[in-house]
Parts: structure tokens; sequence; C-alpha cells
């Protein structure tokens, strides 16, 4: 038997709230509660955008947005050009919307990606698989 502790006594991720399917994509607005209207911006169709941070404190409000606009189907754009810092947390979670996407034969392309999640994921080797070499505006 083992005498190791948990390294955490607690969730890190609860309290975090997931939005509930609207037919619309919904931005995120930083320190915003998912689903609030209130406090929710409406993006243009068919475009998600990217807030500054996509951290392990970000990814499950994340997570319903996108699988939200997996869901609707169709093209999506994405807008990057906002973030500002990005972990492995968040990589895996950009990598798994653009499998789940192509998986379902739905197109993903990049609006614009900043300097930061460009360097993040070359440095994770997921540069091309998010497909970010076809962004509209890379970082110089």
């Amino acid at each position: 038997m083992s005498n190791k502790k948990p390294v955490m006594s607690h969730d890190p991720l609860a309290g975090l709230h997931e939005s509930e399917a609207t037919g619309e994509v919904v931005v995120v607005p930083e320190g915003a509660e998912v689903g609030s209207e209130a406090q929710g911006l409406k993006g243009e169709e068919g475009v998600l955008v990217l807030e500054s941070s996509l951290t392990i404190a970000d990814v499950a409000a994340y997570q319903a947005v996108l699988q939200n606009a997996v869901d609707l189907g169709g093209p999506k754009r994405v807008d990057g050009r906002d973030v500002e810092m990005i972990d492995g947390a968040g990589l895996q979670l950009l990598m798994a919307f653009v499998k789940e996407m192509t998986e379902k034969a739905q197109q993903v392309s990049w609006l614009g990606v900043s300097e930061n999640l460009e360097r993040a994921a070359r440095q994770f080797g997921v540069y091309n698989a998010l497909h970010l070499d076809r962004a509209d505006d890379k970082a110089a």
C-alpha cells in the first residue's frame, strides 16, 4: 500500500460552469461566467474569438463554447490574435477542436494568430496540426 498523498486536495476546475448549447457561438470575455447572456458577447456566425488567456484555468469554459461550435456544423474561423497566455491544456483543447471538426468534415481556418500562440504551437509541435500555417494574419 502506498503512503503517497494526492497532489491536490481539490478539483481545480470545480465551480466553472458549462455553457448550454444555444445555437449561437458565444465568445466568453475574461472573467465572465459562461452562459451568462448579460456578460457574453455574440460572435459573428462561424467566427470564434479567443480571449487573451487560454490556460488550464480557462479550458472548461472554452470546451463548452468549442463543442457548441462543432455541434452547430459548418465551417469555422478562429481569431487567435488576442491570445497572450496559452499552455499545454489550451493547446490540447484547440487540437481536440480541430481534430473533431476534421473528423466531421467541417473546415477550420484562422483569421489570425498571435505571436504567443504561434510560438507555443511550434514549441509543442502542433503548429501544422492546428493549421496555423494557413492563418490569414500570422505574427511576424
